[in-house]
């Protein structure tokens, strides 16, 4: 039996958790109905102010562009992201988020030795070496090859950034892949150009103790002073601090954060924040005396640990000088024994044991009290980051949360296969699907077959399983528990499943079985051993062995129907549906689409060798020899730098 299960780790929390509408596909040049290169099919229901046979110029946030080089089978496409397998070796499965140097690239891991964790970079060593499940950017080379050529337990991360110390004492930096629009002359269009950032190098450095990075610079210890460095890829020249210039005897460690440099020494804690008529300075002495090693916690707060790694942590004040403990009272608690703390941005955590029963519990905060996580009470490491936490159990298991919500986290290596749809993802032993974990029962569970893409109707998946007897069967969770009621009992050769809020087709082997409301209250045709069903609007689409075919609620009338010759057996060799469009990789290596074109999701470009296609919506993607390619609605990471709506972030500087 599978069970949802969010509160395994966080018992009480209510999760509601919405997964974008997306589809699963594969990829070619676009043409339009017609055959015609970039030409749309007729439009279902326009405007009355504009006839069906004007086409309205498009918009930049629908013109086509590459959003990655890196060639992918399409598994699912959103308005603002895409995920899919690489089509080169080694296979990776990458998800490009809603920042264009956002890159989910989830790995199985072995038995975890060390997490190495950093912004939105996930990683950890296992036997195998470096293995990362969650990584912020498109890097120059894979994060692996970059953290084995230096010192991977001094690296530092940042977002996009990855610094790490060499053995000539310099530090190198390697940025993610970045791009911009520029803008066309002499009539032509604005194209998206990607480039690598070189390396970053600084120093050699005679006595490097420790350093800290942000997208902008680099400050370090080098011996008992204090350098700062500019980064040479970046525009901006301001620390916005007055950098300490005097010598701090026996100097260990440094944290920087919001404009406030911080050193630890064997004259206790020393910060420096803001400059010029704005400059305070904070010293405290006490049990920082005899700490090692400084963590960032907050906009005005600094821990560190001892050489127990017993915490302190203390709050800067609004005026010169002031300051205020604000070690969590729980950790005081004497019946306590400290075993590991750590700290980044607000998040705070402590792996802990009673002294009389030695049990243990982890203990983490976010912008409040410390609060006991489930999985803690057999955790036996753990690390904290910016926008994640991660934990290992007693058994190997790796779990990541932020904010008190699931994180995507890496699949146990078992030795089983592991299976893809959509953004669900599993092996024997974990199935994800976004930040969904489901738990298994295994008494009468062996493995999960397929699994449903979410989306706008579907915010949890349905899965086909087999129990240890042998026999198939349907689970769905969430908004579509309704759907288990009705489901019929499944041929055993049926693979995989697709579903929406009110329906669902089982596939794959000789029959189909369909259950629920029909879309558009139209049956589906009889089909034999489909290889591929897809839902849209009120819209069905599939492919068996007698070729191909689409049904649905009045598909002439809304431009739907399957254009001529199409429907041949093998005239397809792959199809994408969208809420009120389809696209169809032609057996000569064309993409025919056809439906509503209102936001451009027909009109794609002439592309070399394509060879995957996927939509969802009103957007479109497609993989060729030039990457991947995306159209129609977009935005986020599929919109490219310079073209996402003002301030869409809040913060125009983030990449």
């Amino acid at each position: 039996m599978l069970k949802f299960s969010v509160s395994k780790f966080f018992p009480g929390l209510t999760v509601s958790i919405l997964l974008i509408s997306f589809s699963i596909l594969n990829f070619t040049p676009v043409l339009g109905a017609t055959g015609t290169p970039g030409t749309a099919a007729p439009v279902g229901s326009p405007s009355p102010a504009t006839p069906a046979n004007i086409v309205q110029p498009l918009e930049d946030k629908q013109k086509p562009i590459v959003v990655t080089q890196t060639p992918l089978k399409i598994e699912a496409v959103t308005s603002s992201s895409i995920c899919g397998t690489t089509t080169t070796p080694p296979e990776r499965r990458l998800c490009l988020g809603e920042n264009l140097n956002e890159i989910t690239a989830n790995d199985t891991v072995g038995k975890i030795q060390r997490f190495i964790i950093g912004g939105g970079n996930l990683c950890g060593i296992d036997e195998r070496g470096v293995r990362c499940w969650a990584t912020q950017g498109t890097f120059e080379k894979p994060v692996q090859e970059i953290l084995g050529k230096g010192d991977s337990t001094r690296v530092r991360l940042v977002n996009s950034k990855i610094c790490v110390p060499q053995v000539d004492k310099t530090i190198h930096c390697f940025a993610a892949e970045q791009g911009d629009w520029i803008a066309g002359e002499n009539g032509q269009e604005n194209r998206y150009v990607r480039r690598i950032p070189p390396v970053e190098i600084y120093g050699p450095y005679a006595d490097l103790r420790d350093f800290r990075i942000s997208e902008t610079g680099i400050c370090l210890l080098d011996g008992e002073r204090v350098i700062c460095e500019k980064s040479p890829n970046s525009e901006n020249a301001s620390t916005n601090v007055d950098i300490p210039t005097t010598a701090f005897k026996g100097a260990r460690s440094i944290a920087t954060i919001w404009g406030t440099i911080c050193v630890l020494s064997d004259l206790g804690l020393d910060c420096v924040k803001g400059s010029g008529t704005d400059l305070r300075k904070y010293h405290v002495e006490g049990s920082w005396l005899s700490a090692v090693r400084l963590f960032d916690s907050g906009y005005d707060s600094i821990c560190a640990i001892d050489k127990d790694d017993q915490p302190m942590c203390v709050k800067l004040g609004d005026k010169d000088g002031e300051t205020t403990d604000s070690t969590p009272s729980d950790l005081l608690d004497p019946s306590i024994r400290i075993l590991k703390f750590r700290a980044s941005g607000e998040s705070r955590c402590a792996l802990v044991e009673k002294t009389s029963s030695l049990e243990r519990s982890l203990l983490c905060s976010t912008y409040g009290k410390l609060e006991p996580v489930a999985l803690g009470r057999d955790a036996v490491d753990f690390e904290v980051g910016v926008d994640g936490t991660c934990i290992r159990n007693a058994a190997g298991l790796v779990n990541c949360f932020h904010s008190g919500t699931h994180l995507a986290s890496p699949l146990p290596e078992d030795g089983s296969a592991v299976h893809t749809a959509g953004q669900c993802r599993w092996n024997d032993s974990r199935f994800h699907c976004g930040s969904v974990e489901l738990a298994t029962d295994f008494s009468d569970f062996k493995t999960i077959i397929g699994a449903t893409p979410a989306s706008a109707e579907l915010s949890l998946p349905c899965v086909i399983f087999e129990n240890r007897s042998g026999l198939r069967s349907v689970r769905c969770f969430g908004s579509s528990e309704r759907l288990v009621s009705n489901a019929p009992g499944l041929q055993n050769e049926s693979v995989k499943i697709v579903a929406n809020y009110e329906y669902a087709c089982a596939y794959g082997g000789e029959t189909t079985d369909c259950w629920g409301s029909p879309l558009g209250g139209v049956n589906p045709p009889n089909l034999s051993v489909a290889q591929r069903i897809l839902f849209g609007r009120e819209l069905a689409c599939a492919k068996d062995q007698f070729g191909f075919v689409c049904w649905g609620r009045d598909l002439e009338s809304r431009g739907l129907q399957v254009p001529h010759g199409l429907g041949d057996l093998d005239s397809v060799s792959d199809f994408a549906v969208g809420s009120e469009h389809v696209c169809a990789l032609t057996r000569e290596k064309t993409i025919s689409c056809w439906g509503n074109n209102r936001d451009g999701q027909l009109d794609a470009p002439n592309l070399t060798n394509p060879v995957s296609i996927g939509a969802s919506g009103n957007t479109t993607c497609a993989t060729s020899n030039e990457g991947v390619t995306c159209w129609g609605a977009r935005e986020g990471a599929l919109l490219g730098k310079g073209q996402r709506p003002h301030n869409f972030y809040g913060n125009e500087n983030r990449e």
